[in-house]
C-alpha cells in the first residue's frame, strides 16, 4: 500500500469514527438548543439537498483544483463547523450550520473518491476498497457506542472538542498528502 492510500484511509476512517461520535444525538442536541421534531428533519433535510446539490459543482470544479486540496479543505471545515457546535444557541443558528457541513462534504465526496481510486494497487482493488468501506462501518459501531457514553458522563461539549480533534487529524494528514503530492 502506498503512503497515498494509507494517509487517505487514515483520514476517511478517523472522520467516519468522529461524525459516529455524535450523529445518533443529534436529536438530543437539537432539542436541547431549544428546537423540535422539525427542526431535526428539516436540518437533515437541508443538509442533504444541500450536499446533493454541491456534490455536482464541486464535483465539477475538483477536475481544475488539486483534489488533495478540496479534501484537505473539506475536512478542516467540518472541523471548524464541530466547533460551531459549541456557540449555537438556536435553530435558524443550526440551519446556517448544515449548509456549512453541506460544503464540507462536497469538498471531500467526489475529490476524495478520485483520490482513493487513483491510489487503489491493482490486482487488490476488493480488498483496498473494502478497507476504506467495511473499516467505516466498524469505527461508526464503535464510534456511536463511544459517543452516547462520553455525551452520557461528560456532555456535549466534551464529544464536540474530541470531533474536532480527529477531523483535525483527518485534515493535517490529507494536507500532508497535498503537500506530498506538489512535490511529485
Amino acid at each position: 500500500m502506498s503512503t497515498a492510500y494509507k494517509l487517505l484511509l487514515f483520514s476517511s476512517l478517523i472522520a467516519t469514527f468522529a461524525d459516529s461520535l455524535f450523529g445518533p444525538l443529534y436529536a438530543i442536541y437539537v432539542e436541547g438548543i431549544g428546537g423540535d421534531l422539525l427542526d431535526v428533519g428539516n436540518t437533515i433535510a437541508l443538509y442533504s439537498i444541500a450536499t446533493g446539490i454541491l456534490i455536482i459543482v464541486v464535483g465539477k470544479v475538483s477536475d481544475r483544483i488539486p483534489k488533495a486540496l478540496l479534501t484537505t479543505s473539506g475536512f478542516a471545515l467540518a472541523a471548524f463547523g464541530t466547533l460551531a457546535y459549541l456557540v449555537i444557541q438556536t435553530p435558524v443558528q443550526l440551519y446556517v450550520l448544515q449548509i456549512v457541513f453541506a460544503v464540507s462534504t462536497a469538498f471531500l465526496s467526489a475529490p476524495f473518491s478520485v483520490l482513493l481510486a487513483k491510489h487503489i494497487n491493482k490486482g487488490e482493488e476488493g480488498f483496498m476498497w473494502a478497507l476504506e468501506g467495511g473499516g467505516g462501518k466498524i469505527l461508526f459501531g464503535i464510534g456511536v457506542s463511544i459517543g452516547t457514553f462520553i455525551v452520557h458522563v461528560f456532555g456535549f461539549i466534551t464529544v464536540f472538542l474530541i470531533i474536532f480533534c480527529l477531523q483535525a487529524c483527518a485534515a493535517v494528514s490529507q494536507a500532508m498528502l497535498y503537500f506530498e503530492s506538489r512535490k511529485s
